[in-house]
C-alpha cells in the first residue's frame, strides 16, 4: 500500500519542517543579537514575519493547491526553506534576516498541517484523525531533538553552524519528498472505468447508480412513513390496565 510510504513521508516532513524550523527559532535570538548588537525585539520580527507569511499562504492555500498540486507545494516548501536558512547563515543586517524569515514562512506555509491532512485523507479512508495526530506528533519529537542538537552546535560552533545545518537538511530532504509525495489518483469516469465496475458503458453504470439511489430513497421514505404511523398510533393509544395486573406488579 503506497499510502504507508506517503504517511512516513508526511511524518518526516513534519519532523523536519516544523520540528526543526519552527520549534527552534527562539534559540537564535540571543546569539544573533549578541553578535550584531540587535535588540531582541527587533530581531524577533524575523519570527513574526515567518508566522505572518505562513498565515497569508493559508488564506490563498486553496488556489495554490489547485494551481500547483501537493507534490510541487511540498518540494517548493523545502527548497525555499533551505534557501531561507542559507540567507540567514550569511546575514549581517536586520533586513536580510527579515528576508530569511519571509522565505522560511513559505516553507512552513506550503508544508503545513493542511498539506499533510490532504495527503492522508487522499490515501486513507479510516482512522484519518489518528494518522494526522501521529504525523503532528513528529513536530514535538523533532523540536525536542533539534533543540538539543542546536544548543550544542550554537555553544560550540556559533549560530551560523545551526543555520547551515538547517539549510542543508531542508535541501536534502526536498529530494525524497519530491520523489515520494503524491496524491492518490482518482480514476477517470469513462467507459474503461465502467468496465472495471462490471458494465459495458459509462451510461449503463450511471443508470445503475441512479436506479440504486432511487430505490434507496424509496426504502428510506417507506421506513420513515412506517415509523411515523407507529409513533402516531402509540401517541393516540389509550389502554386501561386491570387492577389485578397492577397489584401483581
Amino acid at each position: 500500500n503506497y499510502g504507508v510510504v506517503v504517511l512516513i513521508s508526511c511524518f518526516v516532513a513534519f519532523f523536519v519542517m516544523v520540528g526543526m524550523v519552527n520549534s527552534t527559532s527562539s534559540l537564535f535570538i540571543v546569539p544573533v543579537c549578541d553578535t550584531y548588537g540587535f535588540s531582541r525585539a527587533a530581531f524577533s520580527v524575523t519570527i513574526s514575519l515567518c508566522s505572518l507569511g505562513s498565515a497569508i499562504i493559508n488564506i490563498f492555500y486553496g488556489k495554490i493547491y489547485q494551481r500547483f498540486g501537493i507534490r510541487k507545494m511540498v518540494g517548493t516548501g523545502f527548497i525555499v526553506g533551505g534557501i531561507a536558512f542559507l540567507v540567514m547563515t550569511k546575514a549581517t543586517s536586520l533586513p536580510v534576516f527579515y528576508l530569511g524569515g519571509i522565505l522560511a514562512s513559505v516553507g512552513l506555509g506550503l508544508d503545513s498541517t493542511t498539506t499533510m491532512a490532504l495527503l492522508i485523507n487522499s490515501w486513507f479512508k479510516e482512522k484519518q484523525g489518528v494518522l494526522i495526530g501521529f504525523v503532528s506528533a513528529s513536530s514535538g519529537l523533532g523540536g525536542f531533538l533539534f533543540s538539543s542538537l542546536f544548543a550544542v552546535l550554537i555553544a560550540n560552533h556559533g549560530y551560523q553552524s545551526a543555520y547551515l545545518f538547517t539549510a542543508i537538511t531542508l535541501l536534502a530532504v526536498s529530494v525524497p519528498m519530491i520523489i515520494l509525495i503524491r496524491e492518490k489518483e482518482v480514476p477517470a469516469l469513462d467507459d474503461e472505468f465502467a468496465k472495471d465496475m462490471g458494465f459495458d458503458t459509462l451510461d449503463e453504470y450511471k443508470a445503475d447508480v441512479k436506479a440504486n439511489l432511487i430505490k434507496r430513497n424509496e426504502e428510506r421514505a417507506e421506513t420513515a412513513f412506517e415509523n411515523e404511523v407507529v409513533e402516531k398510533a402509540v401517541a393516540t393509544c389509550e389502554m386501561d390496565i386491570p387492577n389485578g395486573m397492577v397489584e401483581q406488579a
